[in-house]
């Protein structure tokens, strides 16, 4: 399991972030994970990414996790993990 505990920053808000994030959609490179909004409170959150990788989210208490929430971003193993939220 790997484990977060910060946000790296936003793909909706950071152009250098957004234009990372589609090249390595472009080369397959991106992982996604969805959350509901009830768990986008808790401060520990155990998911899986669509690819398989099995993340544990910790967060501070009272911080907040938004879509398109960049999670992981490793240059050596080439991958982008970022977040997307379900309105449930």
């Amino acid at each position: 399991m790997i484990h977060i505990d910060k946000i790296i920053g936003n793909i909706n808000s950071d152009s250098h972030l957004k234009d990372k994030y589609q090249d390595m959609l472009r080369r397959d490179h991106v992982e996604r994970i969805e959350i509901t909004r009830l768990e986008s409170e808790r401060s520990r959150i155990r998911k899986v990414s669509d690819k398989g990788t099995d993340l544990g989210l910790i967060m501070i208490p009272g911080s907040h996790i938004n879509d398109g929430d960049v999670l992981l971003l490793t240059e050596e193993k080439g991958h982008l993990i970022f977040l997307r939220t379900k309105l449930d």
